[in-house]
């Protein structure tokens, strides 16, 4: 079976990319080099300009300043329908009234692709996506999951250079999400096509990502692998959205907990992620229980200490003792957010 596109190491190069809309600047001078076969996701929360950044790729909006390049090559100009580019949207975007196949021929048709070319194209792309004999059905009777994967063939379909995705599973139950979520990581792993994926959703980013850039209100906050943004976080806000960490600004909290560790400096707080913190008979700081909720495996923890609230996940079999203190095993400074 062909790859998607013969050209699919294709790297992605943004270079100070600008947005605005009025007086909001909604993407604040971007640069990142997204390399060929990566999957690549932005993520942040609503508003903070990753689906603007995304749809500048695709063309669909034009940006103020800077410059977007695919293997070296300005496309900065060029309409989407120039762009060696296929999106897969959150809505889906299905014609209601077209059969499986008629969806996923309509690009290849509205590129004037012979039709040979098409019924192949169009059966390679349903069997990756385990939708090969369901063509003829119409998408009206297919499943929220199944009507994914036409989207995601049909992007296929006409061999980009690379793909981009904006929340293709935000619509989907969270069985099905979990579900989809795992085929589409089995999929990039065989194909290697660059994607890049816009997600408020910080375990889907993790579970699928080979890098991940975080933004927050336009502009970039950290570009790192899964592992080295959770591990160590630069900045606070990445600390906290990707993992919910407590951020300690109480002094004599943080000067416990670090067992005495000196701050770097006045811009620097203390992070600890949930599963970092721990009881201990002595040793450690006062606390009282505000809230215990049973997750099954685990049991988040809801507690104050010097005047905050803290939040702790521990194994549903650790309980709180009479007398019991706020430990640390692992932590790290941080800067503040501005």
């Amino acid at each position: 079976m062909d790859a998607v596109n013969d050209g699919n190491k294709a790297s992605v190069q943004l270079n100070e990319v600008t947005k605005r809309f009025g007086d909001l600047v909604a993407v604040n001078s971007v640069s990142i080099e997204i390399q060929g076969g990566e999957f690549f996701s932005l993520l942040g929360p609503s508003g903070c300009g990753k689906t603007t950044l995304l749809r500048s790729i695709a063309g669909f909006e034009t940006i103020d300043s800077g410059s977007i390049s695919i293997n070296k090559e300005e496309i900065t100009h060029l309409s989407p329908q120039q762009r060696p580019t296929a999106m897969v949207f959150q809505n889906y975007a299905l014609f209601p009234t077209m059969t499986v196949e008629e969806n996923v021929s309509y690009g290849l048709q509205v590129k004037k692709v012979a039709k040979d070319q098409i019924r192949r194209r169009v059966s390679e792309s349903l069997e990756r996506v385990d939708l090969a004999g369901m063509g003829r059905k119409p998408v009206t009777q297919l499943s929220g999951g199944q009507q994914q994967r036409v989207a995601l063939a049909r992007a296929m379909a006409v061999r980009p250079n690379v793909l981009l995705f904006d929340e293709p599973l935000s619509n989907l139950d969270v069985a099905l999400r979990e579900q989809t979520r795992r085929e589409l990581k089995l999929l990039q792993d065989e194909l290697k096509v660059t994607s890049i994926y816009v997600t408020h959703d910080q375990q889907e980013a993790l579970a699928l990502s080979d890098r991940i850039a975080v933004m927050r209100s336009g502009a970039l906050q950290q570009v790192g692998t899964p592992e080295s943004l959770y591990r160590y976080p630069e900045t606070a806000f990445v600390a906290q959205f990707l993992g919910g960490s407590n951020i300690i600004k109480d002094e004599k909290v943080a000067h416990v907990l670090t067992r005495g560790e000196e701050r770097p400096s006045e811009k620097h707080v203390l992070s600890v992620r949930p599963e970092h913190l721990r009881f201990s008979g002595e040793g450690g700081v006062d606390m009282v229980v505000k809230s215990r909720l049973f997750l099954g495996t685990s049991v988040e923890w809801w507690l104050q200490a010097g005047g905050q609230t803290l939040r702790a996940w521990l194994p549903s079999e650790v309980e709180y003792g009479e007398g019991d203190t706020l430990i640390a095993t692992e932590f790290r400074w941080v800067l503040a957010d501005d």
